[in-house]
This record gives structure tokens, sequence and C-alpha cells, in this order.
């Protein structure tokens, strides 16, 4: 069964329009759409003393204003140098993903939303045998890429599993903004 699991944005850049289908028996489909990375960023106060560095940051490009105008978001930099600003990756089209299982072992399938080292962003699919033999670190990228976010969380194809539907299957859905508050409500003032 296919399930999402909802995250709020906050006030990151994060994002994300890409679906997950089952588009039959062993076939997979992320849908069009694309999806917004957060970056590495800190968020940062306007306030008198801070206002001539950000606003030089802001005019060098390692920083954004945030709606309001009260804090910009400060872009960390990287190994090189460079700020980590949120990147998007576009799906134009459907993709379809088969995903037959083995006669034998066991198989781990995710999608992982993987940047470069370049700045280019992408989507990796991935899956391995659970033989005992290969060896994969959770989340791990391929050479030259890191992983910024994970889509489709892992999950494992049983030997000879006749359809995906009968495992459980999550993506990642993401609602803008925070949640809406909860717990008891404190009144301040005169009653």
């Amino acid at each position: 069964m296919i399930r999402s699991r909802f995250i709020y944005a906050g006030n990151t850049p994060l994002a994300s329009t890409i679906t997950v289908e089952q588009g039959g028996p062993h076939v997979l489909v992320l849908k069009a759409g694309s999806f917004t990375t957060t970056g590495q960023a800190e968020i940062i106060s306007r306030t008198p003393g801070t206002v001539e560095i950000l606003e030089k940051r802001l005019r060098e490009g390692w920083a954004e204003a945030l709606p309001g105008g009260t804090f910009i978001r400060h872009w960390l930099p990287g190994a090189d140098g460079k700020p980590q600003r949120s990147r998007t990756v576009t799906l134009g089209e459907d993709l379809r993903w088969e995903l037959t299982p083995d006669d034998q072992w066991p198989k781990e399938a995710g999608v992982e939303v993987v940047v470069s080292e370049k700045g280019d962003c992408d989507l990796w699919l991935w899956t391995r045998l659970l033989d005992g033999i290969e060896e994969r670190a959770e989340g791990a990228a391929p050479p030259g890429w890191h992983t910024e976010h994970t889509l489709v969380f892992a999950f494992v194809i049983p030997p000879k599993l006749p359809d995906l539907s009968m495992v459980d299957i999550d993506y990642l859905a993401v609602l803008s903004g925070s949640p809406p508050a909860s717990g008891p409500t404190i009144q301040i003032g005169r009653a």
C-alpha cells in the first residue's frame, strides 16, 4: 500500500509536488512534479546590530529576505566554500520504475533526492539484494553526490512477491507553512 508521510515546510523552501502511485504489479510511478530541498541555512533576525552585514550578504547572494522582512535566510558554506542554497529537481513527465522481486532474496529499494559536488540536483532510485553480501549505508548516495532528502523511504520487497500493493511504501509529502498550534491556550491580560 502506498502512503504519504506529511511534513510541514515551516520557514524553509522545502516543497514537493511529486507523488507516487502503483502502475502495475511490480511498477511504481513517480508522478511528474518537482522537489525543492531546504539547503543549509540559518535564520537571522534583522536587528540594529545585524542590518549592515545582512544587507551585504543579501547583495552578495549569500542570503534572501523572508516574507515580512524581519528575518533573512543566510546560506551556510559547503565544503567548496559556496553557499548551500536550496535546489530543485523536476520530473517533466511520469517516471515508471520496474521493481521485479528476486526469486530467492528480499530486495530493498528507495528514492533519494541527491545533490552533486557541482550543485546539480537529481533523483536516485536505488535497490539492493538483502543477500548478506552487498552493503549499503542507509541514505548513501553515489560517488560525487550527497543525499539531501528521502523521497521514497526504504522498503523491502519479499522474494517472489506477486504484487507491490502487499508492501507498505511511504513517500514524503510536503505541506507549506507550519502545523496548527496545539495544546492549552494561555490568555494574557485582564479577564
